[in-house]
Formats: structure tokens, C-alpha cells, sequence
């Protein structure tokens, strides 16, 4: 990058390498870094103090900010890959919720074929973000819809509506909560995430889902919709999804803590907590399609034990018909993406995963900014 007035430049991957680049006689700062691993690496760049993007590159939501990021290709994958194959659309959308009071923004991808077969009705996914990035992060940095193209024609998955809405909601009339000096797990903490996690349920129930219920061609009962997220993601989808098994059959998350809004700092009851929908398994499995939860064998405690919790609560549930609970331990740190973007594929483990925590720091993935596609 060029900055012929600046006297140090540092360049900062967050999930890597941080050095100090060389000024070029032409004003140009250079510096070639040791490979890095399989995966989407955001980095800045450190100027005499000032920690921007890159200018000569396209910016990516993470880290709750715009910020540069480059991808590693997985060796030998071509599954996130544009192919020679019918390919959707993504479009754009803003919807009005009475219940933020505000009109909010969501990324809609339809399936080939959508607008020329007029008279189809499709499934819908609701699929949510993590910490720190937005709506747009499941397409522009995970590449959901080539994965979905490429499923599609292979004939590996159906076709279907996938939704990805901005997780972050307020109540209207509700200011913001000062946080300053507030660490992370501390009780205000936990009650502005879980205020923001109740509000965004009701905004997902109450506005967007009647809302792209009429504006597409879906399928719009319970057993044809779905929802899964990533780190964050995972957490709202457990809270939305098993307070409203009236709406929701599938269910999925990955490194999703799912019980650390609704439980704090204790374990996971499955007889009582969620309104006690895991106390009867058989029950639970009448009503729930499938129940897909993967989690790295070295997270935090909070995603951990929320996995570990499942098979006790589901052990009937195998043999339920029409039910399948996929409860998944792999040998990695939390949120990775190549894992993720191989889970959404339908993948245990990719060939090649990135063993780098994206935070830095051993805390939930859930709600740290720095959480990772």
C-alpha cells in the first residue's frame, strides 16, 4: 500500500501474522508473509497508530466493522466454488418490524429456476451470522449460494429459499446499554445480549417470517422451514427455534452456544429449560425433523456442554420415525470456516480445516466480535 508520508506500517491478520512492512524509494509499503492456512483471514493495516483496512482492496463485515480479508483457497474443494451449473439469485431486502420499530435488511437467495417456474413453492432456511458480522456474511465470505447451486445439481438437496437477516435487534424505544468497562460474561453483559437475543426472536417470528412468507412462493407451514447459524447464529437459532417448535422442524447450529442466554453460568437442564421440550424425547422427536449440532472438541464450556447434553435428552429420538439427530465432536478450536462452510455442505470434517482460534482468546465464540465464518 502506498503511504510515502507514513514512518511505520504494521500489517495485521487477525488470525495470523502481525509485521512490519518495509517502505519501498516509491512510497510503497511491501511485506511477504509465511503461508497461511486454508481459510478467510481478516487483517488491517496498522498506520503510525491507526488501525485501517486496506484501501486497495474490497472491505467484508467482521469484527463489527468493515474490514480487508483474504481467503485461502481448501485445497482440492470446489463445492463453495462457482461451477458450470444453474445458479440462483440473491437479492436484497427490507422489511418494517413493529418490533424494532425500524425497516431492516435481510439477504434472500432463490434457487434456480425460481422466476420461470411460477407455480413451485420452495422450503425455507433461515440461516444467521455470528458475532460481529452481519447478513451479508453467509454469501459474501461463506459463499452459501454456490454451495447451494452446487448441491442442487448434483441432487444432493432440494431446492429452497434461504433467508439471512441482520442478528442484531432493539426494542423500539429501547436506548442502548452502556457497557463501557463491562467485561465480558459480566451480569449487564449477559442481560443486553439476552435483551437483543428476545428482541430478535420476536422481530424473526413476528416481521420477517410472515414477511417472506408473503412476498415469495414458500412453503410456509412448520415442516418446511428451518433454521441454523454459526457461533451467535447457533445460540438465537436454538432460542428462536425451541421456543417455537410451532414453526420451525429443522434445526441446526454450528459452535452455537445454546444455552448460554438461557442459562448463564450453569448447565443445561434438559427436564426444565426451553420450556422443557427435551423432557420428552419421543415427544420432541413427533415434532422436530432434525436436530444437527457440531461443536469443536476444544470450545468454551458454554457450546461444550449444550452438545453434551443432547444425546441424554434425545436418546429416544433415533428410533422415532421421520426423526435424526446429528450430534457432532470434531478435533478443532471453535467457528472455523472451511468446517463451517463444509457442515452447511454436509460434510463431518473437510480435508483441510484452520486450527487457529479467529479470537485469540479462550471465550465463548458466541458473542466475541472477532468470531469467524
Amino acid at each position: 500500500m502506498k503511504a510515502p508520508d507514513a514512518t511505520k506500517v504494521k500489517l495485521n491478520f487477525w488470525s495470523g501474522p502481525k509485521v512490519d512492512m518495509e517502505k519501498q524509494t516509491d512510497g510503497f509499503w511491501t511485506v511477504t508473509t509465511a503461508p497461511l492456512v486454508p481459510g478467510f483471514h481478516y487483517y488491517t493495516l496498522n498506520i503510525d497508530g491507526a488501525d485501517v483496512s486496506d484501501p486497495s482492496t474490497q472491505a467484508y463485515f467482521g469484527g463489527s466493522r468493515p474490514v480487508s480479508a483474504v481467503e485461502v483457497a481448501e485445497p482440492g474443494s470446489t463445492y463453495y466454488s462457482p461451477q458450470d451449473v444453474p445458479h440462483g439469485q440473491v437479492r436484497e431486502v427490507w422489511y418494517n418490524s413493529k418490533v424494532t420499530g425500524t425497516w431492516r435488511h435481510a439477504l434472500v437467495y432463490l434457487p434456480p429456476n425460481y422466476d420461470t417456474q411460477t407455480k413451485v413453492r420452495y422450503p425455507v432456511l433461515y440461516l444467521q451470522h455470528g458475532g460481529g458480522e452481519d447478513e451479508t456474511g453467509w454469501i459474501r465470505q461463506a459463499h452459501a449460494n454456490f454451495i447451494l447451486d452446487n448441491l442442487i445439481a448434483a441432487g444432493s438437496c432440494k431446492p429452497m429459499i434461504v433467508v439471512t437477516a441482520y442478528g442484531y435487534a432493539r426494542r423500539a424505544g429501547q436506548t442502548s446499554p452502556d457497557l463501557a468497562g463491562k467485561p465480558f460474561g459480566s451480569p449487564e453483559m449477559l442481560k443486553a445480549m439476552q435483551d437483543m437475543t428476545s428482541a430478535f426472536e420476536d422481530d424473526v417470528t413476528q416481521a420477517l417470517i410472515p414477511f417472506i412468507d408473503s412476498t415469495f412462493r414458500t412453503l410456509s407451514d412448520r415442516d418446511h422451514r428451518a433454521m441454523a447459524g454459526l457461533s451467535m447464529g447457533g445460540m438465537q437459532t436454538f432460542q428462536v427455534t425451541l421456543d417455537h417448535l410451532e414453526l420451525f422442524s429443522y434445526i441446526g447450529g454450528f459452535s452455537g452456544a445454546g444455552g448460554m442466554l438461557a442459562l448463564g453460568d450453569r448447565k443445561l437442564d434438559p427436564k426444565n429449560d426451553y420450556n422443557g421440550v427435551f423432557a420428552d424425547p419421543a415427544a420432541f422427536a413427533k415434532k422436530v425433523r432434525l436436530l444437527w449440532i457440531g461443536v469443536g472438541t476444544n470450545e468454551p464450556e458454554c457450546a461444550q456442554d449444550f452438545r453434551d447434553c443432547m444425546p441424554h435428552s434425545t436418546n429416544l429420538a433415533p428410533r422415532s420415525k421421520g426423526f435424526r439427530a446429528e450430534i457432532i465432536s470434531i478435533a478443532i478450536a471453535s467457528a472455523d470456516r472451511p468446517l463451517i462452510k463444509g457442515a452447511f455442505h454436509g460434510e463431518s470434517q473437510p480435508s483441510q480445516v484452520c486450527r487457529n482460534r479467529r479470537c485469540g482468546r479462550n471465550r465463548c465464540c458466541s458473542s466475541s466480535t472477532c468470531v469467524r465464518l
